[in-house]
């Protein structure tokens, strides 16, 4: 997902959905939430993934999630960049975070 823009979701957006994502790169897009990936209600799961120049103009450089049951592993977060949450934004949702590297995310509440 390269270059992608939206007001939700830059690269993809989901409501009350299931999203996997294996080996996947998403690279320069553009969202008021979740610059890579936007989702609300569901269940949201990631591994081997890059995350790469991504940005939202409120939350969630790379991932603004709500209410969804979020698993991502083995990725990678680089220069992300959001005011809440640099690579990650999350409201009300159970998390599960193994072997993930971030790397010059920024955000002014939460890099």
């Amino acid at each position: 997902y390269l270059n992608n823009a939206n007001q939700f979701g830059g690269g993809v957006y989901g409501y009350d959905s299931k999203l996997d994502f294996e080996c996947v790169e998403f690279n320069s897009n553009l969202a008021l939430s979740g610059g890579a990936i936007g989702l609300d209600k569901g269940e949201l799961n990631f591994s081997a993934s890059n995350f790469y120049f991504n940005y939202a103009i409120v939350a969630g450089g790379a991932i603004s999630t709500n209410s969804v049951t979020l698993k991502g592993e083995n990725s990678f977060f680089l220069n992300n960049s959001a005011i809440d949450g640099g690579a990650i934004s999350d409201s009300l949702s159970d998390l599960e975070l193994n072997k993930l590297i971030f790397l010059i995310n920024s955000g002014l509440e939460g890099g």
